[in-house]
């Protein structure tokens, strides 16, 4: 989750704070396991893994379609796992994100990159620990209607330094305009590739 709030009169400064809650299970369980309300220690783990303060901002005054989002994650787990079960990393995140997008001519298409850029410290006990991270992402989107948008994807995560770990996902997905102010997001991505990383698939709601 994640809020912001404006803190300059030409809307180029914002700040705000991203809290991050995680569920996970094992054994074997239906994708739709990390919703249950049951607490079984042996097969599930879930809980607000980390927060962090954040500020994103235009850097260039005249290119407003270009911004970039930088936070420090702290993590709230003493441990990484337990009893098999992995929640999130307890190495402090720093992170950098920088977003470009760019619409065509005929306003149906649109093309969006992310590159986020990650520093990982502060525990010798985390994998993640003394690490760095990169990772590049492209969306293209068509907009078939003023309220709908199709979109597929390509991600790449490259993880180096102590511990080194990559994948690279392909995805599908739709969004669609409820209200003015609120709209549904549903994503599917499947992992084709990786090292060091458990492969699979995901399905996403926002």
């Amino acid at each position: 989750m994640e809020a912001f709030t404006g803190i300059s009169k030409n809307n180029r400064i914002n700040v705000g704070a991203i809290v991050e809650f995680r569920s996970n299970t094992i054994g074997g369980r239906q994708a739709l396991s990390v919703f249950s309300l049951k607490d079984n220690p042996n097969i599930e783990r879930k809980g607000i893994t980390s927060i962090a303060p954040a500020i994103k901002f235009q850097p260039l005054k005249n290119v407003g379609n270009f911004s970039v989002q930088s936070a420090i994650h702290i993590p709230l787990v003493s441990n990484e796992t337990e009893k098999d079960v992995f929640l999130d990393q307890t190495a402090w995140t720093f992170q950098n994100r920088f977003f470009y997008d760019y619409t065509f001519s005929s306003g149906k298409w649109q093309l969006f990159t992310e590159l986020n850029t990650e520093y990982n410290f502060g525990d010798e006990d985390s994998f993640a620990n003394n690490t760095f991270l990169l990772a590049p992402g492209i969306f293209f989107s068509y907009f078939p209607n003023e309220k709908s948008t199709v979109l597929a994807f390509t991600q790449h995560s490259q993880r180096f330094g102590d511990f080194t770990q990559d994948y690279t996902a392909l995805g599908l997905g739709g969004k669609y305009q409820l209200t003015s102010v609120l709209n549904l997001e549903v994503l599917y991505s499947n992992f084709v590739r990786g090292n060091n990383n458990g492969l699979g698939q995901s399905f996403n709601v926002g």
